[in-house]
């Protein structure tokens, strides 16, 4: 039997006070109790006496909320159950059942009861630290008993109703799931801080205060009470109530699909038939183009032939069949794209995508590759073509090495190789020559511009399976480790002594345990010294990964006809920093890979968190500066889930009108940080085929074109320096100390343009000056380092601006007196520093002029009560303790933001983790320009500025000197000024040139 609901049939349960059955055990009153619906309540996502609860769709206008005064929780113990019929969707995503709290402004979640996929999670915050039974990275923290892996942990029904209960006793936490114990936690014994912030039934909200997280399935009969109940009256309820759900599979329309959606391409769009009126034939005699990569308009440009040339990509979905690539390729043929991407599998099977093609040891089906490329030429015989390889083993090979694979902490076997497998690099880089060298003697070698070798999961070289638990614990990896210390260490003393092990030899040394590498010797801190062993594994991930990479780009390079392109997935430690995942990866050597002459770009994708409207679109790799300063190119894998995507992400767009700003905003960013642009249509060929996507990507290419020989040389007066020697002394814990990935993103909220560079690039004679650095996490240092630092300060007197431990980390351990040599301050070490306030002392400091505003940006940062900032908790914290340092802030009367003349320059020290408005603030007391103050996304270089708003109201910009200012939404020119002055509503971007006069 199959039922089926929508959001105009549905099952009517319309009471507007629910009186439970009694037959049984007798209940509690519940305090509050929602069942019924109403179409208009479904429609409208509001409560209402008469409609107090809507099966909830994906919609996104499904989420009902409830007036926070009218529940009256105990914040001591409390009991919510519901009845949640998730509907079957791919992918791992929050999806909201009930959420008390108000994040737009405090960030404050009383509690939430919500899915991560199919797994229930229950979870509140204390002093904004987190709590409960919760996702943590790739597992689930269950207090009271550590990690579990996400294939380990209870999972509702997909397409059935499911009864879902957690109750909470001042920290202990009972979950049940369809009449079993799901989870039995103990957390911290603790009341809840409930506030008047209303409850969402169906969904939750981000940062920033966004409705997101819609369930995506059907829910009822939500019910609290404020007591803890028992087992017995939990279970009690569900038999009392599990009459009303029948227990067969059901089906849930999804949301009402626009009438422009056409995901078979029944309908050719205008552009296209403009373009098949005049189609362009393939020329004949070709020849494989010559690829290289040097300076054109001030930054790293692709040249084909030694020609410079706009290099915008699309990529359509991998799951589509050979027409679908056609056809998707053919909308942005007409749109003016010329370059494509491609995916070729040799393992994983999507849809209609081309894989299984290596079917032994030296053998392949090619032609089943080459056919798939040749729809895209056909599509657009001008076609330019980076092919991605994927670098899985298929199932034969699987089956001959079984012990190959990588393994968690848990003993399980991944699905596919160690990084470290030293036969399965050797067996894909013979696969991946072979392949090379098919294409290039093949006639689609003209078309072949570049090759994109593709390690690890998703691509993007993540070891496989560290998802489910610390990887890897294979005895090959063992091994590879060990192959590793014998590079590192000169003989079994030199290792023994490091690792503080007498007994200690090259040949027993082993891989640190879980609970080693979970450790914290010193809070946020792993101490260099005590925790070598866990610092020397990490060091080992990273160096088989970038191992890894560079073996097979050199192949590519070495088995093309001509110079083609290479590029990799790489650079997400900014990203991930300080995450727990960090530490189970290789991403910290970028460096390294920045210096291969046999890599020409890197690429990643926008941003997850932060591509709605009011964010910033950032992108994964933060390091643009470095790549441009050692030559190379980034691509910007535009992966935009429009607002015609079908899946339930919290970044897909929910209108027509966000998907337009969103990707306008994408192009300003491209156009003003130097990058490239390739949409990837992953949701779905059918979610950028409309005629209002595609002819505004027409516009962008356009104009790709037409600015291309404009310089995009950078103006910034600000660098902003990241490390990720630094990152291997992460504990994991106290991630606040160093929110990295908060601040990359948030930089764009400065209203003053920045380059952002690794560390290591200091030292580097290419790198321009500029007036202020900024070290994001300057924490390990050595000596050679240091004076690197203060050799390049020096150069121009500038100003240092240091966050939280800068120097706290050398070879010799930790010590604030190799703080004071790197930043020139007298800092004092504290333990531990409990969340509290700090108080500006200096209102009238250049460097204090912003901070009594409220921080812009997804995820508030700072409170203002009479000149009062928040700040967060500390492990250690560092005070200033120099009298001739001019404080600016305390933090319990103890120096937390302080400023110093040194003799290389400004010396600004900020306990706290940096935002926009301290570096605002910084820009004016310097005499940096700001183009703008009020927080919106600002990006800007030598001839472009884009702006997206994340407020109402009107924006007002400021330039350094006159210019004329044409704006590309409209062509509307502003003739020698040096400001502009427009209205925005929130989401709008704005993208403008300026002009010389």
């Amino acid at each position: 039997m199959t039922l089926h609901h929508s959001a105009l049939s549905v099952l009517s349960l319309c009471l507007s006070v629910m009186a439970l059955p009694m037959a049984g055990m007798e209940l509690p009153a519940p305090v509050a109790a929602f069942a019924g619906v109403d179409i208009a309540g479904v429609r409208a996502g509001r409560y209402h006496p008469q409609h107090q609860v809507m099966w909830v769709t994906n919609d996104g206008i499904g989420i009902g909320e409830v007036a926070g005064e009218g529940i009256r929780l105990n914040p001591a113990a409390f009991t919510v159950a519901a009845w949640v019929m998730p509907s079957l969707q791919s992918g791992n995503h929050y999806r909201g059942i009930v959420f008390k709290g108000d994040r737009s402004e405090r960030d404050e979640v009383d509690f939430k009861l919500d899915l991560y996929g199919l797994i229930p999670e229950f979870g509140y915050r204390v002093n904004g630290e987190w709590h409960g039974i919760l996702r943590n990275g790739y597992a689930f923290a269950v207090p009271g008993q550590g990690q579990k892996a996400f294939a380990d942990c209870p999972q509702l029904l997909p397409n059935r109703w499911n009864f879902l209960a957690v109750s909470f006793d001042k920290g202990a936490m009972r979950m049940y799931l369809n009449g079993e114990l799901a989870f039995d936690a103990l957390g911290p014994g603790q009341e809840l801080q409930l506030s008047a912030a209303p409850m969402l039934l169906g969904g939750g909200e981000t940062g920033g205060g966004r409705r997101s997280f819609p369930l995506n399935g059907l829910l009822d009969r939500v019910t609290l009470w404020d007591s803890a109940l028992s087992a017995a009256q939990v279970e009690a309820f569900r038999l009392q109530t599990a009459a009303h759900y029948p227990q067969a599979t059901v089906s849930v329309a999804w949301r009402e699909e626009f009438p422009e959606y056409d995901p078979y391409f029944k309908r050719k769009l205008a552009l296209v038939e403009r373009y098949e009126a005049a189609l362009p034939a393939r020329a004949a005699g070709m020849a494989s183009p010559e690829m290289t990569i040097a300076e054109h308009g001030g930054i790293p440009s692709i040249f084909r032939d030694g020609v410079a040339e706009s290099a915008m990509c699309m990529m359509p979905a991998p799951s589509a069949n050979e027409q679908g690539v056609f056809l998707a390729s053919r909308d942005f043929a007409a749109a003016g794209v010329n370059y494509y991407s491609e995916i070729f599998w040799t393992w994983l099977k999507l849809g209609d995508s081309c894989s299984h093609w290596w079917t032994g040891y030296g053998q392949y089906e090619f032609e089943r590759v080459a056919a798939r490329l040749e729809k895209i030429v056909e599509a657009n015989p001008k076609a330019a073509i980076l092919v991605r390889v994927k670098l899985n083993v298929p199932e034969w090979w699987l089956a001959e090495n079984p012990d190959e694979r990588v393994v968690d902490e848990f003993g399980k076997q991944g699905e596919q190789p160690s990084m470290s497998s030293e036969k399965w690099l050797r067996d894909v880089s013979v696969m991946l020559a072979d392949f090379v060298r098919y294409l290039e003697h093949s006639p689609l070698s003209p078309h072949i511009v570049g090759y994109v070798p593709a390690g690890g999961s998703t691509s993007e070289w993540f070891w496989w399976n560290f998802k489910d638990g610390l990887v890897d614990y294979s005895a090959i990896n063992r091994e590879a480790f060990r192959r590793f210390l014998r590079r590192e260490y000169a003989d079994d003393a030199a290792l023994a002594q490091a690792w503080g092990d007498a007994e200690l030899s090259l040949a027993t040394a082993d891989i640190p345990t879980p609970e080693q590498r979970r450790g914290a010797e010193d809070g946020f801190f792993r101490d260099p010294l005590r925790a070598r062993q866990v610092y020397d594994y990490r060091r080992f991930m990273t160096k088989a990964t970038t191992a890894a990479i560079r073996q097979v780009s050199k192949v590519v390079r070495e088995n093309t006809v001509t110079r083609k392109l290479v590029g990799t997935f790489y650079g997400y430690s900014m990203t991930m920093s300080p995450g727990p995942a960090l530490a189970n990866l290789g991403f910290q050597g970028f460096q390294e890979l920045l210096e291969d002459d046999n890599l020409d770009f890197f690429c990643a994708p926008t941003s997850y968190g932060f591509r709605r409207d009011g964010q910033s679109g950032d992108y994964a790799v933060g390091y643009l500066a470095s790549i441009r300063l050692h030559n190379k190119v980034y691509y910007d894998e535009a992966d935009m889930r429009t607002y015609l995507s079908r899946g339930n992400e919290a970044y897909r767009a929910d209108s027509l009108q966000e998907s337009l700003n969103t990707h306008w905003r994408s192009f300003g960013n491209a156009l003003a940080h130097g990058v490239n642009i390739w949409w990837f249509l992953i949701a779905g060929n059918g979610t950028f085929h409309t005629d209002a996507l595609m002819e505004q990507i027409a516009s962008m290419s356009r104009l790709n074109r037409e600015y291309h020989d404009v310089s995009r040389r950078s103006v910034a007066q600000v660098a902003v320096l990241c490390d990720e020697e630094s990152m291997h002394f992460y504990s994991g814990k106290y991630g606040n100390c160093a929110s990295v990935a908060r601040v990359k993103t948030e930089l764009a909220n400065i209203g003053a343009p920045s380059d952002v560079y690794l560390l290591g690039d200091i030292g580097n004679e290419r790198m321009p000056d500029y007036k202020l650095y900024i070290f994001l996490n300057a924490f390990y240092i050595t000596p050679e380092r240091r004076e690197a630092i203060q050799r390049k300060l020096s150069r121009n007197h500038a100003a240092a601006l240091w966050i939280y431990a800068p120097g706290y980390l050398s070879p010799t351990g930790a010590s604030v007196a190799t703080m004071a040599q790197l930043t020139g301050m007298t800092l004092r070490r504290v333990a531990e520093q409990p969340a509290s306030q700090l108080v500006i002392t200096q209102n009238d400091h250049p460097l204090a002029r912003y901070l009594g505003k409220m921080r812009r940006g997804e995820q508030p940062f700072v409170q203002v009560v009479k000149r009062v900032l928040s700040m967060e908790a500390f492990a250690p914290a560092f005070f200033v303790d120099d009298p001739e340092a001019d404080v600016i802030g305390e933090l319990n009367g103890q120096g937390a933001l302080a400023v110093k003349q040194c003799a290389w320059g400004t010396s600004i020290f900020s306990l706290n983790s940096l935002t926009p408005d301290l570096a605002r603030g910084a820009c004016e007391m310097l005499g940096i320009p700001v183009y703008m103050d009020s927080g919106d996304v600002f990006q800007a270089n030598e001839s472009f500025m884009m702006v997206h708003a994340v407020s109402d109201g009107e924006k007002r910009l400021r330039l350094p000197e006159a210019r004329t200012v044409r704006n590309l939404n409209n062509d509307e020119r502003f003739p020698a000024t040096t400001e502009v002055r427009l209205q925005m509503k929130r989401g709008d971007t704005v993208i403008f040139q300026l002009e010389k006069n």
